[in-house]
């Protein structure tokens, strides 16, 4: 069964608006993790400085159904640039949840692209058993009680000129 057609648009100040307004209408309705600052305040430091973090829209069939926000960190232990999944939101409409795995696909190859090496969720307890289910399910390992990561495997060639 093919994946859903899922598109990634990083948020630039030319969709800020759209951002904004999605976050409103669907962002804190329910995070994976405890946020230590609101999403809005995430988001606000995330779109200020790309080395924090970045946000993208989530769209499917040209319109738009969501968010991610990641933030990044640098860890000697990982071997580099580490992204956090802060939060997936997505439209409440019947079925969306068949667009999770398309998108963290489109998520990982984009995180790959900006030389990030792990991805990292921390899922809040109501729900964790049935998204770590399904984080696992795509390749994301437990390393302690809440918090998953990812590897990202990324083939970079370099050309050779002498």
């Amino acid at each position: 069964m093919p994946r859903p057609s899922v598109e990634l648009l990083l948020v630039t100040p030319l969709f800020m608006n759209e951002f904004f307004e999605l976050l409103a209408k669907w962002g804190e309705q329910d995070t994976l993790s405890e946020p230590v600052l609101s999403l809005e305040e995430t988001a606000r430091r995330l779109l200020v400085d790309p080395s924090a973090g970045q946000a993208w829209l989530i769209r499917s069939t040209g319109k738009s159904l969501g968010f991610v926000l990641v933030s990044y960190r640098y860890s000697v232990r990982a071997g580099g640039k580490v992204g956090f999944i802060e939060q997936i939101a997505l439209a409440p409409i019947e079925g969306i949840e068949r667009l999770l795995p398309s998108i963290l696909h489109e998520l990982e190859d984009d995180l790959a692209q900006k030389s990030v090496v792990k991805m990292e969720v921390s899922l809040k307890k109501p729900q964790g058993k049935t998204r770590k289910r399904f984080f696992e399910e795509f390749g994301f390992l437990t390393q302690s009680v809440d918090l998953l990561e990812k590897t990202i495997h990324y083939e970079e060639e370099f050309p050779l000129s002498f």
